[in-house]
């Protein structure tokens, strides 16, 4: 919601990486590579953009790779900005 307020989407991404990686490691594991999932009501691709290129950032500074994703379109699910 913060994001959509200020329009910046690229930290959403590093924060989704940085809580699962610390979910990891407190386990005594060690992160390999990521998968990403971005929902919305109908792509924004700028938006989508920003946030993988913020998902990107977060598994450099992690030490992993981002290894793939999915993007999906669900307009009955989520409201239009929403992701």
């Amino acid at each position: 919601m913060i994001a959509q307020a200020i329009n910046k989407y690229d930290t959403v991404g590093i924060d989704l990486v940085a809580m699962n990686v610390n979910d990891l490691v407190v386990q005594g594991a060690e992160p390999l590579s990521f998968l990403d999932y971005y929902a919305c009501s109908k792509l924004d691709v700028a938006q989508a953009t920003d946030f993988v290129k913020g998902v990107a950032h977060g598994c450099r500074d992690a030490g992993c790779v981002l290894a793939g994703g999915e993007t999906a379109e669900m307009p009955g699910l989520y409201r239009p900005g929403d992701f």
